[in-house]
């Protein structure tokens, strides 16, 4: 049987073992997150700010944003949202 590898961060009691949970490497939302759309959506323009509902997926991770102006998508991913501090309005955009 192979012998287990324990991290000496964070020990735990001989004969238990602990589940390893790895964060994703992408860019990811929680549930709550203030958003903006970094791109033009159905119904939603570009710098249009939302909140993230729902985050799902283990493999391909997508989420359902309420927006400002009443639309509501699931189905998005993170490359189509970012944080509202890093939102950029194009040149020549009024928001």
């Amino acid at each position: 049987m192979p012998e287990l590898i324990r991290s000496s961060a964070s020990p735990t009691p001989p004969g238990t073992v602990s589940a390893m949970v790895s964060k994703p490497n992408d860019a990811t939302f929680v549930a709550h997150q203030k958003v903006v759309a970094a791109q033009d959506l159905p119904g939603v323009p570009a710098g249009t700010r939302g909140k993230v509902m729902l985050r799902t997926g283990f493999s391909w991770i997508r989420y359902r944003v309420h927006f400002d102006n009443g639309v509501e998508i699931p189905w998005l991913e993170a490359d189509q949202l970012v944080g509202p501090k890093d939102y950029e309005a194009p040149v020549g955009s009024s928001t």
